[in-house]
């Protein structure tokens, strides 16, 4: 018996199977392939992340926009928080520290609320921020996919995916959202609050 579920409309509807949807392992490998292709092909054709004076990345050749988590911390905890709101500041300060000229501006766009998070990185050196940052990220995704699927080999491959990698890249906090809105979705019913 397939389970039923109440449409908004008050009518039982009953699930599905949907036939046809999996694909043939030739073709998923090939979608995968590709994938990762042109990801690589993005991120060293691209960007050129060993040439970080005059590149996209900006202090190490992944997690791009981290710099400005970093920084941000790094500004609150040397009481310069003046400068998260002065572009021209920001961005000179930027350049001096990392040697790097930039392709575009950058701008610290988040909520006050925010350093609260970022102030253990800002404490610590760029490098290992942005490795610890990236690590904690990746450790997120997997763990949001082994909550949906418990299966641990799936939740390392989808660590691989290319959303993911370009979340890698530009050094966003998507992992952290990933989890969060997985372990919501999944144990809601059972711990509302």
């Amino acid at each position: 018996r397939r389970p039923a579920f109440r449409h908004l409309s008050g009518q039982v509807v009953t699930q599905q199977a949907i036939t046809g949807a999996a694909l043939p392992e030739r073709d998923r490998w090939i979608l995968v392939g590709g994938g990762l292709a042109g990801m690589a092909w993005f991120y060293i054709g691209l960007l050129h992340p060993w040439d970080l004076a005059h590149s996209f990345m900006v202090g190490a050749p992944i997690g791009r926009d981290f710099v400005n988590f970093w920084l941000g911390g790094h500004l609150a905890l040397q009481d310069r928080l003046d400068l998260l709101i002065d572009p021209q500041g920001y961005n000179a300060l930027i350049a001096q520290m990392f040697g790097h000229n930039p392709l575009d501006e950058f701008v610290f766009s988040y909520p006050p609320h925010a350093l609260m998070f970022l102030l253990p990185f800002g404490a610590m050196p760029f490098g290992a921020a942005v490795l610890l940052w990236t690590a904690l990220n990746l450790y997120c995704v997997f763990r949001a996919v082994e909550l949906m699927r418990g299966r641990l080999e799936l939740a390392a491959l989808a660590c691989l995916g290319p959303a993911v990698l370009m979340m890698v890249v530009y050094g966003h906090f998507d992992g952290f959202l990933a989890l969060l809105a997985t372990f919501v979705l999944m144990e809601g019913h059972r711990q509302p609050r």
